[in-house]
């Protein structure tokens, strides 16, 4: 799950499509393992689920927010995905591969995605 940036919300990636890009690149390796990273272009679709700020009402005795809309958007992406594969091997018995570890190192838990009122911003 990733955050909305400019509304208090999440987003969910549904991925609908991957094309490698260029050759996977061996990070580490060693007599029975190795690091490989791995590189996509995808093309996905990032549902947005938020509180809308612009619809809030405020309650100038409490100081608060009393209500806000709840949102929901889909919108169609394209990233580049950075996919890291440890994998464990015995180098004269090719039944003896095994992946150990996949780690998506892009987007990171740190991605998100604007609302369409604010993508793109700031606008040319």
């Amino acid at each position: 799950m990733y955050n909305v940036d400019d509304e208090w919300g999440d987003v969910e990636m549904m991925v609908r499509s991957l094309e490698l890009e260029g050759e996977p690149e061996i990070l580490e390796a060693d007599e029975d393992s190795a690091t490989v990273e791995i590189r996509f272009q995808g093309k996905f679709d990032a549902h947005l689920s938020f509180d809308d700020s612009s619809s809030g009402v405020y309650d100038s005795e409490t100081k608060s927010t009393m209500f806000m809309e709840r949102r929901r958007e889909t919108q169609e992406l394209e990233e580049e995905f950075v996919v890291e594969v440890k994998v464990k091997f015995e180098v004269f018995d090719p039944d003896k591969f095994e992946i150990d570890e996949v780690t998506l190192e892009h987007p990171d838990e740190s991605y998100s995605v604007s609302t369409s009122r604010w993508a793109g911003y700031p606008w040319q």
